[in-house]
């Protein structure tokens, strides 16, 4: 069997994990290790040709401790165990929080391949099914189906949202729209000593 032959076999294949993520953003890697802590199974979907999302794309510095304030003390979970892997791998015994992207990339495929969740990169999608209201398979460019119990989009403009017909708000609602007090645009900033 060729190598194209068995792209197109394993293409055709149906995959039905409990738990499908489409976007391997650090969100939908977090995701999927937390789901794999909790014993479910899953399936990692990237549409480009690397993992991490905007973490291993460029942007290798955050906003923790990054002014005046401390603010280190209110990052947790697997955030925290990112950072705290990131330190390791320069050696040190404490969480960094400014990074090279290389260095993003190694730790979080090294925490998948620990984990081991299974993933696919390039897998662009082209449709997504329902029956009534419930999303039940995905179908890729390649022509694969997935189906799974649960998606979760994690890519960065909901693609998988917009491809089964979620109604989603971008940007900012009135604040009237839920009742809100602290939403949108405010006339006053109370958080500083000087006006915006």
């Amino acid at each position: 069997m060729t190598r194209r032959e068995l792209l197109l076999a394993f293409a055709a294949q149906t995959q039905q994990p409990e738990i499908c993520i489409y976007g391997a953003s650090a969100a939908g890697i977090t995701a999927a290790i937390q789901a794999r802590k909790m014993g479910r199974t899953v399936l990692l979907l990237e549409p480009g040709r690397h993992l991490g999302g905007i973490t291993v794309e460029g942007l290798g510095s955050s906003d923790i401790d990054n002014h005046w304030f401390r603010n280190s003390p209110a990052v947790g979970g697997l955030a925290a165990e990112f950072y705290r892997r990131i330190g390791a791998a320069y050696g040190r015994n404490e969480p960094i929080y400014k990074f090279e992207s290389s260095v993003a990339e190694r730790v979080l495929l090294a925490w998948l391949k620990e984990h081991d969740v299974p993933y696919l990169l390039n897998a662009q999608l082209r449709s997504a099914s329902k029956q009534g209201p419930r999303l039940t398979h995905l179908t890729l460019e390649s022509g694969q189906r997935i189906h799974a119990t649960q998606f979760i989009d994690a890519s960065i403009e909901g693609d998988l949202l917009h491809a089964a017909g979620c109604r989603t708000t971008i940007g900012r609602e009135a604040n009237s729209q839920y009742g809100e007090t602290k939403n949108g645009i405010r006339a006053e900033n109370t958080y500083r000593n000087f006006e915006v």
